[in-house]
C-alpha cells in the first residue's frame, strides 16, 4: 500500500488489508480518525511504517487478524499500538450450518449443523459465501450430523465429494437416509470413504426439480430467496433454493 494511499479519508471507518499485502508505506492512513477497525489478513506482518496510522487514534481501534499471528502483531509496532487486537471470526453459520473458514486456502469445513433436531433435508453446498469472498466446502468434520436423528435426505451438491470423518453418521443414518449426489457422480460417490456406507444413493439434476419440500435450514432475512451459496437471490431462476425455512426446487 503506497505512500499517503488513504491519508486524510475522514470517511473511512472500516479498513480491510489483504492476505497478500506485504509493504505499507508511510502516512497510508494517516489523519483518518473515524477508523474504528481494520481487518488485516495476512498471516505474516506487513512491513509497516511507523508513520502508517499516525493521527488516527488506533488507540481507540481495533484489530482483526488470523488468530494464530495475533502475537506477532503484539510485538509489532505500529500494529501493537491498537487499543483491542483479536482474531478474525472464522466459525460462522450460513443457512443452518456452522462452517469454518480457511482464509488462505479459501476453503471450508462443516463443523455441525445448527439444527440438530432436523427431521427433513440437509443441503451441502459445493461452496459458500462469507465476508465477500467464494469458499469451496471441502470437509465435513467430527459429529456435524449424528444427532439429526430424524434425517431422511442428503443433498451434495459438489462434484468432488467433501471428506468426512467416520463419526459424522450412524449406521442408521446409512441404512435409511437418502444421499442425494449430482448427475453424473454417482460411481465417484460410491467410491468415497463413508460416502459409500450409504445404502440409497442417487443421481439428482441440481438445476431443478419439480415439487416443495420443507425443512428449517434458513436463518437469513425473512421473505428473502437464498441460494446455495447463502446469497440472496432477488428473482429466482431455475435451481434450489432457501426460503423463510423452506427448501424451493425451481424448475
Amino acid at each position: 500500500i503506497g505512500d499517503s494511499a488513504f491519508e486524510g479519508c475522514s470517511g473511512l471507518t472500516s479498513v480491510t488489508i489483504g492476505e497478500g499485502v506485504k509493504t505499507i508505506n508511510y502516512y497510508a492512513f494517516a489523519n483518518c480518525e473515524n477508523i474504528t477497525d481494520v481487518y488485516c489478513y495476512a498471516t505474516s506482518v506487513p512491513t509497516t511504517k511507523n508513520e502508517a496510522f499516525v493521527n488516527s487514534y488506533i488507540e481507540y481501534a481495533t484489530l482483526h487478524v488470523p488468530e494464530e499471528s495475533i502475537d506477532s502483531y503484539k510485538r509489532t509496532a505500529p500494529w501493537s499500538s491498537f487499543g483491542i487486537i483479536e482474531a478474525i471470526e472464522r466459525v460462522v453459520t450460513v443457512n443452518a450450518i456452522i462452517y469454518e473458514f480457511d482464509i488462505v486456502k479459501k476453503c471450508a469445513t462443516v463443523l455441525e449443523y445448527a439444527n440438530y433436531k432436523n427431521t427433513g433435508d440437509i443441503i451441502i453446498p459445493e461452496t459458500v459465501e462469507y465476508d465477500g469472498a467464494v469458499y469451496n466446502v471441502t470437509a465435513i468434520e467430527g459429529n456435524a450430523f449424528s444427532e439429526c436423528t430424524g434425517l431422511e435426505s442428503i443433498y451434495l451438491m459438489g462434484d468432488v465429494p467433501p471428506t468426512v470423518d467416520n463419526g459424522n453418521f450412524t449406521d442408521t443414518q446409512y441404512e435409511n437416509v437418502v444421499l442425494y449426489v449430482p448427475e453424473g457422480t454417482l460411481a465417484t460417490y460410491q467410491a468415497a470413504d463413508v460416502w459409500k456406507e450409504f445404502k440409497n444413493i442417487r443421481e439428482f439434476d441440481t438445476t431443478g426439480i419439480e415439487d416443495v419440500v420443507a425443512d428449517d435450514a434458513c436463518n437469513g432475512r425473512p421473505n428473502t430467496y437464498y441460494n446455495l451459496r447463502g446469497q440472496a437471490v432477488e428473482h429466482p431462476t431455475q435451481g434450489i433454493y432457501l426460503y423463510n425455512g423452506k427448501k424451493l426446487f425451481v424448475k
